[in-house]
């Protein structure tokens, strides 16, 4: 009986590892509206694999209309109930199954701030969001901002302009048309992967 507990044991863990191993993350990158991608092979460039999905003509430019349309794409997928609002319940859910680490580090730094310090640091007002600066030091960034373009902790809450911590499918449009004219750096109209602060 015990060398049966031990062979069980024994396949439990190796079935554990072997699941562990399958599921490791690769690099990942927040897109601008705040949709996470992994790159799960070393020498692609998970920001490649959004706007490989969001580049619809696949030229290589984001427009525009294509960045409005991947931005309504995402508000489906994180409004999990269908009731056209995007909770912060409904993005951490998402954050915490698809990007844990975005939160490590900030729990460690948001520790012994009162919770209203804690919020005006994630939901700054839309005209405080700035794109992240080449060179940026990723150890003083927390949540998104080490993962992103935008300088957003997290990229879909800070849309929500009344603070309510709702953000509904209109809001989440009007914050996708600002946060297209701060990604499209050269003012052409289309965002290209040399626009990125990190490439």
């Amino acid at each position: 009986m015990l060398r049966g507990l031990v062979v069980a044991g024994v396949m439990g863990l190796s079935l554990g590892l072997a699941a562990a191993n399958a599921q490791s993350p690769g690099a990942l990158f927040v897109s601008p509206m705040g949709e996470p991608f992994r790159a799960h092979e070393a020498d692609v460039a998970p920001i490649s694999l959004w706007i490989g999905g969001a580049d619809l003509d696949a030229d290589g430019r984001i427009t525009s209309e294509e960045f409005m349309s991947d931005a309504a794409r995402f508000f489906a997928r994180l409004d999990t109930n269908h009731n056209d609002v995007a909770t912060s319940i409904e993005s951490t859910a998402l954050y915490n199954r698809l990007a844990p680490e975005m939160f490590s580090e900030w729990d460690d730094a948001s520790r012994g701030q009162s919770t209203a310090e804690r919020r005006d640091s994630i939901e700054r007002p839309l005209d405080d969001q700035v794109r992240r600066p080449r060179g940026a030091d990723p150890s003083r960034q927390r949540g998104a901002q080490r993962f992103g373009i935008l300088n957003d902790v997290e990229p879909v809450m800070s849309c929500d302009a009344n603070f309510d911590r709702r953000v509904p499918r209109e809001e989440f449009g009007a914050c996708a048309a600002r946060r297209f004219s701060l990604i499209d750096v050269n003012h052409d109209g289309a965002f290209t992967a040399d626009e990125a602060p990190q490439r």
